[in-house]
């Protein structure tokens, strides 16, 4: 290795910044912001030990200063450690909007009553439910396309809820008025259309439309019957497996090459992850998967919470399973991603400034997870988000605005998590989100 002659008159010592990760005798230095890492062995973690205090380079043999300089490459060592918090801090502080995912609810109402859900629990009691109309939905959309037209990502918008097929003909009527407008976006943009579903209410016609409109179709199936029929139930009490599997495998069927799972993760079914991702990969055959993990409801918690640390070498040895079947799995598979390719981010979810969510009622917020009216704003109120309070401030957030955050070996990867979990538990978006941790 070439050391340039400049190398030999620093003075070195450890970033502040490095984790060190051990497994009995291999060792990965890691620097938790900007992602680099070194793996190696016990002789390694000794010779990076050596850099507790400042060390001249020339002090070390020729053999040290090869091993140095590798280290100082890759930000393991310093000669001045950058202030990456300013850095964070000072790019956040003036950042234009960058809007390019939309979540539309095009209902809040729901046919399930699934016993660990968290957002219907969270309405006050005498909470109005609410149905999107076209006029309204057509003003928000407006107001996402005029935004993500100048975003250098590819815009997304996702039909939620609820059960976001309880109103179909706005879901019908917004895909025709996106086809009318996507002309508004650039001509490198692609834009991405996605549907979060229970599944029970497929029929011919929806299904016709999903293949149509090339939508992403995720479909919510916790595991085998039993295990499903557990917690994922009608209001009645009667479990939902029997027609959410047929409508499953009847648009599995058109040959469409964007089906998912979505894969709730809690007490009821952690103990068989593994074989439920068996199950998944060879009965499903989804295109992907994305374990859910269960959300408080509120200070409380969750009786179907679980302890995610403890049972950590069960979420990876379900990982894994669908991995080997070639399924990608989103919660964990997109960390590790960030991870191999060094993608460091400072938010843990584009509702920290890229995101626009149009409630039924008619009322714009930044997160999906929040329908509270403190987080929200009318439609008809706002014409630029730069000039509402609310947008300007989750436009600003970062994870390290979150004190549990900033000695985290994880900070670079996770982001802090979503801000909805963080407010159910804490009442307070600038804490970590516990689900996420």
């Amino acid at each position: 290795m070439n050391i340039p002659k400049t190398f030999e008159d620093k003075v070195i010592t450890k970033s502040k910044y490095i984790v060190v990760f051990r497994k009995e005798d291999k060792i990965v230095l890691f620097h938790k912001l900007t992602l680099d890492k070194v793996y190696g062995n016990l002789s390694l973690l000794k010779f990076f030990n050596k850099f507790d205090r400042r060390v001249p380079v020339s002090t070390l043999s020729s053999t040290e200063k090869i091993a140095a300089y590798k280290l100082y490459k890759s930000n393991i060592l310093v000669e001045k450690e950058a202030n990456y918090e300013k850095i964070i801090h000072d790019t956040m502080k003036d950042r234009p909007f960058n809007i390019y995912f939309m979540y539309i609810y095009t209902t809040d109402r729901c046919n399930f009553d699934c016993k660990y859900c968290y957002i219907e629990k969270r309405f006050k009691r005498k909470h109005i439910f609410h149905d999107l109309n076209d006029e309204k939905m057509k003003r928000g959309v407006d107001l996402f396309l005029n935004y993500a037209s100048t975003s250098n990502e590819s815009p997304t918008i996702v039909f939620y809820g609820g059960e976001p097929l309880l109103n179909k003909h706005v879901l019908y009527d917004t895909l025709d008025y996106i086809e009318e407008n996507k002309n508004k976006i650039r001509g490198n943009q692609k834009l991405r259309l996605n549907l979060v579903t229970n599944g029970s209410l497929l029929d011919d016609i929806t299904i016709n439309k999903i293949v149509d409109f090339d939508i992403r179709t995720a479909i919510s199936i916790d595991g085998p019957k039993e295990i499903h029929d557990s917690v994922r139930v009608y209001k009645s009490g009667r479990g939902t497996y029997d027609q959410v599997i047929n409508n499953y495998y009847k648009l599995k069927k058109t040959g469409t090459k964007h089906l998912y799972v979505s894969l709730t993760v809690g007490s009821h079914n952690i103990g068989r992850l593994k074989e439920i991702c068996e199950f998944v990969a060879t009965k499903l055959e989804p295109r992907g998967v994305k374990f859910n993990f269960i959300s408080p409801i509120n200070a409380h918690g969750n009786p179907y919470a679980f302890d995610i640390n403890a049972n950590i070498n069960k979420i990876f040895d379900a990982f894994d399973v669908l991995r080997d079947y070639g399924i990608f799995e989103d919660t964990i598979g997109r960390k590790l991603e960030f991870f191999i390719k060094k993608i460091s981010i400072q938010n843990g979810t584009p509702a920290n400034g890229s995101q626009i969510t149009l409630f039924p009622d008619g009322s714009i917020g930044p997160c999906e997870g929040l329908p509270d009216e403190r987080f929200r704003v009318k439609l008809d109120k706002v014409t630029r988000l730069e000039d509402s309070r609310l947008f300007r401030e989750w436009n600003k957030i970062t994870v390290l605005d979150k004190p549990e955050c900033a000695k985290c070996p994880a900070i670079g990867l996770c982001g802090g998590g979503h801000p909805a979990d963080a407010f159910i538990k804490t009442s307070s978006i600038l804490h970590a989100a516990p689900t996420s941790c």
